[in-house]
């Protein structure tokens, strides 16, 4: 009788269930060349201390900051699909998310309509995917066209607050991905729509701020290549 040794008989492959956009990895980036390169969520992260502060003060409430975040993640998610789909003239398919999800994620949706109101949007880019070849990394951004008649670049956050990382991934990464790139911009804008229901919070960049967001920008992205060198 023949012996089945270590590595004659595979398990069999278990199909992959398709769990749609919740599991969606993040986006990757690659370069001209070929070689992958960084988000700017990875590299502006440099700057946590407010959200690493947060974070402890759950755990202090004995909340995990791991599940919080990530069900914030999956929320913010849909409420960047929303607005996605409400630019492109798109029915939003919701199978993916729960009920309790989509129930708070329509209050964001609520106030971005409510802001939208006597606006006029014109989009060239929504969710677009850019890369910088010059200071490798790369960036999605939620919204670039005219915001009445004014190139704009738009971000949405569903965060607690508008952080100063929000401002250094989006005055700093966004706006230089968009420069390189060939897009004008002469306004930026974090607009915070919280699940609450509360009211929009918009923050509206001045030149000399983008300037100098962008400055530190670049800072992070040779203080993230320094830091991976150590690993």
């Amino acid at each position: 009788m023949a012996r089945v040794t270590a590595g004659t008989q595979q398990p069999p492959k278990r199909p992959r269930l398709d769990f749609g956009a919740k599991v969606q990895a993040h986006t990757r980036y690659v370069a001209a060349d070929g070689k992958q390169v960084p988000g700017v969520t990875t590299i502006a992260g440099i700057l946590n201390k407010e959200l690493t502060d947060w974070a402890n003060n759950l755990g202090l409430q004995g909340i995990s900051s791991e599940a919080y975040l990530a069900e914030a993640q999956q929320m913010g998610n849909l409420a960047h699909y929303l607005i996605e789909c409400q630019l492109v003239d798109q029915e939003p398919e919701l199978g993916d998310f729960s009920g309790d999800q989509i129930k708070r994620v329509e209050q964001s949706s609520h106030l971005y309509q409510l802001w939208r109101q006597g606006k006029t949007l014109e989009a060239e880019l929504v969710e677009g995917k850019l890369v910088s070849e010059e200071h490798r990394y790369g960036g999605t951004v939620d919204f670039y066209g005219l915001l009445d008649g004014v190139p704009t670049l738009l971000d949405y956050k569903t965060s607690g607050n508008i952080y100063r990382e929000h401002k250094v991934q989006v005055l700093g990464g966004y706006w230089g991905l968009l420069k390189e790139n060939g897009y004008p911009v002469k306004g930026i804008r974090i607009l915070r729509l919280p699940y609450d229901g509360s009211g929009h919070q918009e923050y509206v960049a001045t030149g000399q701020e983008v300037l100098r967001y962008w400055e530190i920008f670049k800072r992070c992205r040779e203080l993230y290549e320094l830091l991976r060198g150590l690993k």
